[in-house]
């Protein structure tokens, strides 16, 4: 499995999900994350690219859940109303 798309209605993706899955390359995630374990993915030697559909401040994700060099991009982006700045919406 080369693309992994996670529904809306997961909530949580537990230790050792899709542990040394080395296939894994890219993996978009629904806007109903609240977190995402430290090892998750632990392993997924192959992945690249992980888009999350919602914000950074609403995902609770460890340092350490993807490799150096996973590209993280959250979807949705926060705008400060008083600063007219956009606070998320980052590549990580």
């Amino acid at each position: 499995m080369k693309e992994l798309t996670i529904g809306n209605g997961v909530t949580n993706i537990k230790d050792y999900a899709f542990q040394n899955n080395d296939k894994l390359e890219t993996v978009t995630i629904g806007s109903g994350i609240e977190q995402i374990s430290a090892s998750a993915f632990k392993g997924c030697t192959s992945l690249k690219k992980v888009t999350i559909n919602a914000s950074s401040d609403d995902v609770s994700i460890p340092d350490s859940t993807f490799a150096d060099g996973v590209q993280v991009i959250f979807t949705i982006a926060l705008i400060d109303a008083k600063d007219d700045k956009i606070s998320d919406s980052k590549d990580a």
